[in-house]
């Protein structure tokens, strides 16, 4: 029995997806997965063999018998990778091995050698760093989705130590394209497959109805060299896109991916002073001219303009999310602390206008115990919200304070605030102008350059 600790989710899917093709027994779990409970039952009751998770199993999770820890995500942490070799070495005295395999792949072994010293394991003098003051991040990625990772990583053989590029150019960029479940899916197109989707749309440009559509016959005549050929199911996917749309699937390249990438044009903006009173101007200007390809990736303007506010607050858009959040002085604190809202009642209200009366999984949610910079709610894993008490004010709207609650309850089942979370969060009556209340109704909450 073994359990894999993964650096993030696309790492977590690889190597699940790699190991089910071995034909190994694999699952994978992650925070926020729906059926993670079910997954670790049936680890533990030797349905499957292997388990991936990231962080899940740490701690606190009673599965004895694990005999095989793979360590294949860094860690600087000493209590944490005390924490995941722990759970291979619970003994027969708990219901565990014999024996534990630990498998490293960070060369953390200087630690587990002081681990087995005696000295280091009764010593008083020798006293473990306490918790001190821990700073987290939560990573907002303009993520590229898991299956164009795929499509890369498929491009490559391992053969010991070495890596072997099997295609012979880097991809170019993809073709948005919607799949038979009416779903986004992005269609990774490579340098050298260029030339035969050229042809491709020579040829059959208003000829469907006249033209083979066998896509085999369609790869040997067009991508019938040494390029790597498309996936034939992706090649069925993209005719029939085109056969719908009459419009051949326009290309984004990872060039045009550069000129609207928030984190260069805050670094250009900066570079050529540009004030905020013409900052909306440029973004605009910018949304125009990639408009297409900035919807596919962001979804619409907003978005994107709140993902480029995100990185002028914040080092390449990180939020930091610590342990320790400034305060806000009450001398400075522009309007009314008076308490004015039951969050409770706030609450319920969310769920029955959003969701229908019914959201499973929050086990509270409770005001902060005073007033804080960073952030106007919080979710944490297990469903525990917090909102902060700064909102608990006459001059909070009280429909802006809702759009917080709902907006936190979204990170229930969306982690990062990517492309589909903000087009749940547009759901909401009026989004604009809750984030325009909460980005410059407050005065503390503007940023300077």
């Amino acid at each position: 029995k073994t359990l894999i600790f993964a650096l993030n989710g696309i790492h977590c899917y690889t190597l699940c997806n790699d190991l089910q093709k071995a034909g190994i027994k694999c699952d994978y779990i992650y925070s926020g997965n729906s059926d993670n409970e079910e997954k670790i039952r049936r680890f533990k009751e030797n349905e499957i063999d292997v388990l991936v998770n990231i962080n899940i199993l740490t701690e606190g999770s009673d599965v004895p018998d694990i005999q095989t820890i793979f360590l294949t995500r860094p860690t600087q942490s000493e209590g944490l990778l005390m924490q995941m070799i722990g759970r291979g070495m619970r003994g027969r005295l708990a219901g565990g091995t014999d024996e534990a395999i630990i498998v490293d792949f960070n060369d953390k072994w200087d630690i587990f050698n002081k681990w087995l010293n005696p000295k280091w394991l009764v010593d008083e003098d020798v006293v473990a760093e306490g918790p001190g003051t821990r700073e987290y991040r939560e990573i907002i990625i303009d993520r590229i989705p898991w299956d164009l990772v795929g499509d890369i990583y498929s491009g490559i053989n391992f053969e010991g130590e070495k890596s072997i590029v099997k295609t012979l150019t880097l991809p170019a960029g993809w073709y948005p394209l919607v799949d038979n479940e009416g779903e986004d899916y992005k269609m990774l197109v490579f340098e050298e497959q260029l030339p035969g989707f050229k042809k491709l749309k020579e040829d059959l440009d208003g000829k469907f109805n006249n033209f083979n559509m066998d896509e085999n016959k369609l790869i040997n005549q067009y991508f019938g060299g040494f390029e790597m050929p498309p996936n034939t199911d992706e090649l069925k996917l993209f005719l029939d896109n085109w056969q719908e749309s009459n419009e051949f699937p326009q290309l984004f390249t990872f060039e045009e991916r550069n000129n609207i990438d928030p984190i260069i044009l805050v670094a250009n903006f900066k570079e050529q002073n540009v004030g905020l009173a013409d900052l909306e101007d440029e973004i605009i200007k910018i949304f125009d001219q990639y408009k297409n390809i900035i919807e596919d990736i962001y979804g619409d303007y907003n978005s994107y303009y709140n993902r480029i506010m995100d990185c002028i607050r914040y080092d390449r858009g990180i939020r930091p999310v610590s342990s320790t959040i400034e305060e806000i002085p009450i001398e400075l604190i522009p309007f009314r602390l008076e308490a004015t809202y039951d969050l409770q009642e706030l609450y319920n209200e969310v769920v029955d206008e959003m969701f229908d009366g019914e959201y499973e999984g929050i086990q509270s949610i409770e005001w902060t115990d005073k007033p804080y910079k960073s952030f106007y709610g919080k979710y944490f894993v297990g469903g525990r919200i917090r909102i902060n008490c700064l909102l608990n004010s006459p001059d909070a709207p009280r429909e802006t304070v809702k759009f917080v609650i709902y907006h936190e309850l979204l990170h229930r089942d969306y982690w990062y605030h990517d492309r589909e979370f903000y087009r749940q969060e547009h759901k909401y009556p009026d989004y604009t102008e809750h984030n325009r209340f909460l980005d410059y109704g407050i005065d503390e909450y503007k940023f300077e350059w």
